[in-house]
């Protein structure tokens, strides 16, 4: 088809050539060489003017030619274009209902494979959450890979390859391995039940034996006046001033460590005795001192008689020392009894 339209369009083109009794191109190339010889030399050359002119009018016509000759050809393409037109509505217009006929009924097939292929797929993964559903309640867990429950490992996959039956066999097996795991759990919670219970008693054991142990310490050292504040051991004599030691390490030392530790801590108290013993003799002689300094000011009976009995007065009352030891006691006594003595 296309080639009889080629031979066709050729012989309508042959058409342009009646213009110049033959081939257009030779015509056309002989036309230019006239031209290119023809030349006007100047405003008094006649002659070559009226060559030129003659040629041009030539040429002006070989183009009204050739124009009359395509708008001919023209029409009878625009003639033939119409017609193919016309019958290709004709023909698409029976056509077309025909194809729209076919592709409604495909479509509607289409439409029903769709459907059932996204109900086929919502099954499936109904029923692969099911089935997941059921490992979760059997205890499986997901580590981003498989479901898994003690030796039982399944991967997601597999589960919705198997058929209902092996999946059920699987689901009865993951039933045994829970009991056994629940009895395994239960057992190591039994046991660990039993152990916290076995800490308990040993701690409460050994709470009542360094109780007793605190106890029976503190009657081996009960000369001592021991006792406890704070975490910390000092006498009952000079409270806080005088921290003995931790009551920890009182309690916890080892009988070795413990006789050390009580011979420290006389010696911690021998010492405190024998500064407060040295204050006791400093502050005797600031007395005596203060006495005999007033005394000496006295200078009439009167005055002397109101400073003897605000000096009564102060000595009888006088916290001469913080501690009541009994030695500590008889020096305050006797010293109070000189002072007494020396005002009469």
């Amino acid at each position: 088809m296309q080639e009889i339209l080629k031979q066709e369009l050729n012989k309508e083109l042959k058409k342009f050539e009646t213009t110049f009794d033959g081939r257009i191109d030779i015509a056309v190339q002989e036309l230019k060489t006239q031209a290119d010889l023809l030349v006007i030399n100047g405003i008094e050359d006649a002659e070559g003017y009226n060559k030129v002119k003659e040629l041009h009018i030539l040429v002006k016509n070989k183009c009204s030619e050739i124009e009359k000759t395509k708008k001919a050809l023209n029409e009878d393409a625009l003639a033939w274009q119409r017609s193919v037109n016309s019958e290709y509505k004709r023909i698409m217009g029976m056509l077309e209902p025909i194809k729209d006929d076919l592709d409604a009924k495909r479509k509607e097939i289409d439409n029903q494979k769709e459907l059932e292929k996204t109900r086929i797929e919502r099954e499936e993964q109904e029923r692969q959450q099911k089935r997941i559903d059921r490992l979760y309640e059997l205890g499986y867990t997901y580590d981003g890979m498989s479901y898994n429950l003690g030796d039982s490992m399944l991967h997601p996959v597999t589960i919705s390859s198997y058929s209902d039956e092996t999946f059920e066999v699987l689901v009865q097996k993951g039933i045994e391995i829970k009991a056994e795991l629940e009895k395994k759990k239960q057992l190591e919670q039994e046991e660990s039940l039993k152990k916290a219970q076995e800490e308990e008693k040993a701690k409460q054991e050994r709470v009542a034996f360094l109780k007793e142990r605190y106890e029976m310490r503190l009657f081996k050292t009960s000369d001592l006046e021991l006792d406890e504040y704070n975490g910390n051991m000092f006498c009952k004599k000079y409270g806080q001033l005088l921290i003995l030691c931790s009551q920890s390490t009182f309690v916890h030392a080892s009988s070795e460590e413990f006789d050390e530790l009580v011979l420290e801590i006389r010696n911690k108290i021998n010492e405190h005795e024998a500064i407060l013993e040295k204050q006791l003799v400093e502050l005797e002689e600031k007395k005596r001192k203060e006495y005999q300094e007033n005394l000496d000011e006295a200078t009439d009976k009167e005055k002397y008689e109101v400073f003897r009995q605000d000096l009564i007065l102060r000595v009888k009352n006088s916290n001469v020392l913080s501690y009541t030891t009994k030695t500590y006691a008889n020096k305050q006594s006797k010293l109070i009894q000189d002072i007494l003595n020396l005002i009469g």
